[in-house]
């Protein structure tokens, strides 16, 4: 038990702390931009492309999708953690990323750390499904408002994701991941209906 409990506080430092780590932003800052200074001023991956196009843009997005994807990947399936303690350790990744160390506690929407963590515990199901949905609203729809679009895409995986398993942790991770890219889309979601 004291192990348990070891792991769980060690494991969710370490991914706080990982999740902290904003490659979008010091990407950004190797070219001598702050990308904060752009789109809508977070130190995501998409102000990373609209900062520094694709030269720092795409590095951004894969790095940040890394930082989701590896450690969740490697404790889930290789070390077959597969109870209640990838809830802390996967919800202290994402919550490093919108309130990172690094910055102030100033960070990022969590998309590319959400599109990871959940390649690491579905083996790319929910993104490649995320993905459609979003392609499907963005470019069948013509649907315009990108956190609407975001949060559509991932909801619409998550409730599939939840009908068809019975994984019990990771049912309380996508409510939260949800709950989490609800709350970095805010301001987005508030604008869309004045």
């Amino acid at each position: 038990m004291v192990q348990k409990i070891l792991f769980i506080i060690i494991g969710s430092v370490c991914g706080f702390i990982l999740g902290s780590c904003m490659f979008s932003y010091w990407l950004g800052r190797l070219i001598g931009k702050d990308i904060r200074k752009y789109g809508d001023g977070n130190p995501g991956a998409i102000n990373a492309f609209k900062a520094g196009g694709y030269k720092i843009g795409i590095p951004a997005m894969i790095l940040d999708f890394l930082k989701g994807f590896l450690p969740i990947f490697i404790i889930y399936h290789y070390n077959a953690i597969q109870d209640f303690t990838i809830i802390f350790i996967a919800v202290a990744l994402l919550l490093g990323h919108i309130f990172p160390v690094f910055l102030d506690f100033k960070g990022g929407k969590s998309i590319a750390p959400s599109f990871g963590i959940w390649a690491g515990f579905t083996l790319w199901k929910v993104p490649v499904s995320a993905g459609i949905i979003m392609a499907f609203l963005k470019l069948g729809l013509k649907v315009k408002n990108d956190a609407l679009i975001t949060l559509i895409g991932f909801a619409g995986s998550f409730i599939m994701f939840i009908f068809f398993s019975n994984a019990l942790p990771l049912i309380i991770v996508a409510i939260l991941n949800l709950i989490a890219l609800i709350y970095t889309h805010r301001n987005d979601l508030l604008r869309s209906v004045k």
